[in-house]
């Protein structure tokens, strides 16, 4: 299961995630007082779902956001038809 979690960065340079708490408490509406004590802590997180779901769920956020994933990159062709690289090292890959 993947998921995005809520977290921050401390003074430190540590990352701390944050918690939230299950209520489990009752406001006294005489007292107008908090009664009982906070349930169990669990972290701020939006799940995603599986592998591929996760990929699904943010290419759908992206279109939401009207954006675009990278795709590959396309280097441009020689006069022969062959693409080529900037990178000296692979000038003689055919493309």
């Amino acid at each position: 299961m993947y998921s995005l979690v809520n977290a921050y960065r401390k003074k430190d340079g540590e990352t701390e995630m944050k918690w939230a708490y299950i209520e489990k408490r009752e406001k006294n509406e005489a007292t107008d007082k908090w009664e009982g004590k906070p349930g169990k802590k669990i972290p701020w997180k939006i799940e995603l779902g599986t592998r591929d779901e996760a990929i699904a769920n943010l290419r759908r956020v992206l279109a939401e956001l009207g954006a675009e994933p990278d795709g590959p990159e396309r280097l441009p062709e020689s006069s022969d038809g062959n693409r080529k690289s900037s990178d000296p090292e692979y000038d003689d890959i055919p493309w």
